[in-house]
């Protein structure tokens, strides 16, 4: 598609990011790796100012066709986002609709920018939300950088929301985007397969990780990431993370738990009493 390779790598200390160190020790890792986000867009937005269009695409997504519905929507919107969904679900499975109202309704891992006042607005938003408030704290309505997105169509004008099938797909709407194969090529209902977000799912298993999804992995998808496995070699170790607090929750004494145990059962009763009675 025309991107040079070797890709360029930016490092994070490269971001003018005041006071860094203090930054990425307020994160964990994973919080510090969506926090990072706008502020990547930022420094790319003031390095290349001969460039008129953006597209962040995170990392297990797979580009299997231009990404013109992206582009094209960007010639009368400064803003374009993906939404999780395009309908409703049709069964009781999970993820279900109450899930993105907890983890947002739009998708982080692509959206896309055009050059103006309007996009760099949204940047400035954001990219100071991640520095103050990008937790992973859904019950405190804090969902890295995801969450927030369900604010830009309100604050910012002209947002595209764009509904193609092939655009985004993944764990969230396998089960509403119907892979099929024609040839070599592969599409969702009529329309081609442009965009896989391969996060959450389990390439040595085939199969979507059962945390994120109760509903069974399709064949035409298990057929896909077979295709997908061949062409991005896996790697073959995984770097420590270079910054951000570990994810694991610290340790608790084996003594509090006299203490924690009851409380919890305590609370666990109190969600289940109806609230007439709390009255």
């Amino acid at each position: 598609m025309g991107i040079p390779r070797p890709f360029p790598i930016v490092g994070a200390e490269e971001l003018p990011i005041s006071d860094f160190q203090k930054f990425i020790g307020e994160y964990t890792w994973l919080e510090i790796l969506h926090a990072l986000r706008p502020h990547f867009a930022r420094y790319f937005f003031d390095q290349h100012l001969t460039a008129d269009r953006f597209v962040f695409l995170g990392p297990e997504n797979w580009v299997l066709a231009p990404l013109r519905g992206v582009l094209n929507s960007l010639a009368e919107h400064p803003i374009a986002l993906l939404p999780q969904r395009l309908q409703p679900p049709h069964d009781d499975h999970w993820p279900a609709e109450r899930h993105f109202l907890n983890v947002g309704v739009y998708q982080a891992d692509t959206w896309a920018l055009r050059r103006s006042e309007e996009a760099e607005r949204f940047l400035d938003w954001w990219s100071t939300r991640m520095r103050e408030q990008g937790w992973l704290r859904l019950c405190e309505g804090y969902g890295l950088d995801q969450l927030w997105l369900n604010l830009v169509p309100v604050f910012f004008e002209r947002v595209a929301t764009v509904l193609e099938p092939g655009l985004g797909v993944g764990v969230g709407n396998a089960d509403e985007r119907l892979l099929t194969k024609t040839g070599a090529d592969w599409q969702v209902g009529q329309q081609p397969l442009t965009l896989v977000n391969w996060a959450g799912f389990d390439l040595s298993r085939l199969r979507w990780e059962a945390h994120l999804t109760d509903r069974p992995t399709a064949a035409p998808w298990r057929a896909l990431a077979v295709v997908y496995r061949q062409e991005v070699p896996a790697m073959t170790s995984t770097p420590e993370p270079a910054f951000g607090r570990p994810l694991a929750r610290p340790r608790i004494p084996r003594s509090r738990y006299r203490y924690i145990r009851p409380l919890q059962r305590l609370m666990a009763w109190i969600d289940r009493v109806p609230v007439p009675f709390l009255r």
